[in-house]
């Protein structure tokens, strides 16, 4: 059953950065790179750049950890409309997606929104390529889709934490990390 769990786990983490990688580096719509696990178990929607305007913003964190909840994190602006959403599942992304066990949805301020623009744009994450060679059987896979100035792009990434300077993903990992802390739920992934 262990063995089966492990070759079930690596033809998902397959699957994912074959699903992202075979998308275009910047689109209308964001691909669904977890869609085999079920992003309806989030309830969250398709972010997509389609019928927006160029100055709508979307950037969502989802990180789902073989042995632990899975959680995701949305903001969005939309004109005078903020929106932070959080969502902690009660299963283990290595078995099952689960349910809802927490979620909160709240307003964050313009200047939160401001910097995790530039966080993304210092953190190069426009010139990232949707994945790279590193993955494994086990593991956390991190995917960012972002939403800005009428394009999408995701990007996912297994153990982004591992060797996380020589990956250029330093500056990625201290933002998603820091919002998952401030959100938080990064001890359900972290505990």
């Amino acid at each position: 059953m262990k063995r089966l769990r492990s070759v079930l786990g690596a033809i998902l983490v397959i699957w994912v950065h074959v699903a992202c990688a075979s998308q275009p580096p910047k689109t209308e719509d964001c691909p669904n790179p977890y869609a085999a696990f079920g992003l309806q178990a989030f309830n969250e929607p398709t972010l997509t750049a389609a019928g927006k305007s160029s100055s709508y913003f979307a950037v969502r964190f989802t990180y789902l950890p073989t042995f632990r909840h899975p959680i995701t994190l949305r903001y969005e602006e939309n004109g005078p409309m903020t929106v932070r959403r959080v969502v902690v599942l009660t299963g283990r992304f290595g078995y099952s997606a689960g349910d809802i066990g927490f979620q909160n949805t709240d307003k964050p301020s313009r200047s939160e929104i401001d910097g995790i623009k530039a966080a993304l744009n210092g953190a190069g994450f426009w010139t990232l390529p949707a994945t790279d060679n590193v993955m494994g059987a086990d593991g956390d896979i991190l995917t960012i889709e972002v939403v800005d100035k009428g394009e999408c792009k995701a990007l996912s990434r297994w153990q982004p934490d591992s060797n996380a300077a020589s990956r250029g993903l330093t500056k990625l990992v201290n933002l998603y990390t820091a919002l998952f802390e401030r959100a938080g739920v990064w001890r359900d992934v972290h505990p």
